[in-house]
């Protein structure tokens, strides 16, 4: 038998053919077999998933699993302080990967690291801002008003989309962060800078594909002056609401606040208007020299 928070009775060939868990040894007569107190036992392979067996801890609330390998002999134990553990990891993990993050300690990757993981999901946002751009082009017709402050609004999308989808991300790790002990009060401040330096160079590489883009097929393009203004204010945009992504969490916490509960759509809606609103005064500034 293997010993755990209960017991597992093995065979000849160390095969797990019954379960007796503690509560089952302290209530049953000291005169009953093991035969009789013992359940069927639940087993999974060595190349189950741990998350799959974590699920398996948790669907029939078992207190220990055991782990055979190809003959069936028993090879180890996992324990449903174990699956809990092994839960909450792959949750974070799955919730890091909806924003559009790699599942790893992101306040501890190198700056580089995560824009490169961070970028695929902001490419995506740029492109599909560029085809609503040119589908609300296409809506205003020829007859339309083309002058430069109607030409900027068309492009707002790209910008309530990269703003809110940065804005996320940078809440989404510091929040985790918390939760988990990652970032410590001496830390935030590192953190933060890194992370605003990050959801800058993001700004900066998704304005300078929407200025290529605009500046090569976009009819609004009449000078270059408008497709890089419109890049320089998509990469200001994109930056503050980096920072304002981990400034509310940071300030949530000290308040003595969940950051959790503020940085959804309370911080999507800001990001949105003040992402919007210092988008059009950069582009405009830029525009009025």
């Amino acid at each position: 038998m293997e010993q755990g928070q209960g017991l597992f009775v093995l065979d000849e060939g160390r095969r797990p053919v019954g379960y007796v868990s503690d509560r089952m040894l302290l209530t049953h007569s000291i005169h009953s077999t093991v035969d009789e107190m013992m359940v069927e036992p639940i087993a999974v392979g060595l190349e189950v998933d741990q998350e799959e067996a974590a699920i398996q801890i948790e669907h029939y609330g078992l207190t220990e699993l055991a782990v055979v390998d190809g003959a069936g002999a028993l090879v180890g134990i996992i324990s449903a302080d174990d699956a809990i553990e092994v839960l909450e990891e792959e949750a974070s993990e799955d919730i890091l990967k909806i924003v559009g993050t790699s599942p790893v300690h992101q306040t501890r990757l190198p700056v580089l690291e995560r824009v490169m993981g961070r970028l695929p999901l902001q490419g995506v946002t740029v492109a599909g801002g560029l085809a609503t751009a040119a589908i609300i082009d296409l809506a205003l017709g020829e007859t339309a008003d083309h002058s430069a402050a109607v030409d900027l609004l068309r492009f707002v999308p790209i910008v309530i989309g990269l703003a809110g989808n940065v804005g996320i991300q940078s809440s989404t790790i510091l929040v985790r962060a918390f939760a988990t002990g990652e970032v410590e009060p001496d830390r935030e401040a590192s953190v933060l800078a890194t992370e605003t330096l990050a959801g800058f160079l993001i700004g900066v590489i998704c304005g300078s594909a929407s200025w290529a883009v605009i500046a090569a097929t976009d009819p609004s393009a009449r000078t270059t002056a408008f497709p890089l203004a419109v890049g320089t204010a998509i990469a200001a945009a994109v930056t503050f609401a980096a920072l304002l992504g981990c400034l509310i969490p940071v300030a949530c916490r000290r308040a003595g606040i969940d950051p959790a509960v503020v940085a959804g759509p309370f911080l999507i809606t800001v990001s949105d208007v003040s992402g919007t609103a210092l988008y059009l005064a950069v582009a405009h500034l830029m525009l009025e020299r």
